[in-house]
């Protein structure tokens, strides 16, 4: 079970990087990838879901009830003190990602923005596991998040590991290969799913010195 769960989730990784700007998701799942929490007055960091692989955008509720997207920013990015930085209490400008919290600059202030889904989250998430049924006539009905014709990839997975750990080793090279192959098709295939859209030529400037202050 620990194999297949570990190969679920490398499929749903290359699925993911593959994906273009088509944001892949687990079809388990019955809501959209977003997620909202409710503000404190003052607080700076805030628990991310369990669930999340990664954070695609991030808005803040102002007083107005608008949704302001934040701007992602990493703490070597900070001058000075993290503890000084956007010391003030008003309406959240940037966020950055540390652990398992995501942290607001500014924190927050009550008469700035709305407390009730005031942070929002757009996200990938981690694939649905499979689970041990609590007895022989309970059936597990989870199956793999992503498309049918890649169900086997989980099961050639855990036959590959059994066969590295046990042998026969033929059999795991052969294994890896298949693997292999079906990880070519999809960079393939699903780095093609956005073709509809135009060509476009984007310009990155890199900004010098950003003033976050």
């Amino acid at each position: 079970m620990v194999s297949l769960n570990r190969w679920c989730h490398r499929v749903g990784r290359w699925l993911w990087l593959a994906s273009g700007t088509w944001e892949f998701d687990d079809s388990n799942q019955t809501n959209l990838p977003e997620a909202t929490t409710t503000l404190v007055n003052a607080q700076k960091d805030y628990t991310l879901p369990t669930t999340v692989f990664e954070i695609v955008r991030a808005e803040v509720l102002d007083a107005d009830g608008t949704y302001r997207q934040l701007i992602p920013i990493d703490q070597s990015e900070i001058p000075g003190a993290l503890s000084e930085f956007q010391g003030t209490n008003g309406l959240p400008k940037y966020y950055d990602k540390r652990g398992a919290s995501l942290f607001l600059y500014p924190t927050p202030a009550t008469g700035s923005v709305t407390m009730a889904a005031g942070l929002k989250l757009y996200m990938t998430r981690e694939m649905t596991e499979f689970t041990v049924p609590a007895s022989y006539t309970t059936a597990d009905t989870t199956h793999p998040g992503f498309d049918e014709d890649l169900h086997d990839t989980p099961c050639l997975g855990a036959a590959y590991d059994w066969c590295e750990a046990n042998g026969p080793q033929d059999k795991a090279k052969q294994y890896r290969g298949e693997i292999e192959a079906i990880h070519e098709n999809i960079n393939k295939f699903y780095g093609m799913r956005d073709r509809d859209e135009p060509t476009k030529i984007n310009v990155n400037v890199q900004r010098i010195q950003r003033n976050y202050i």
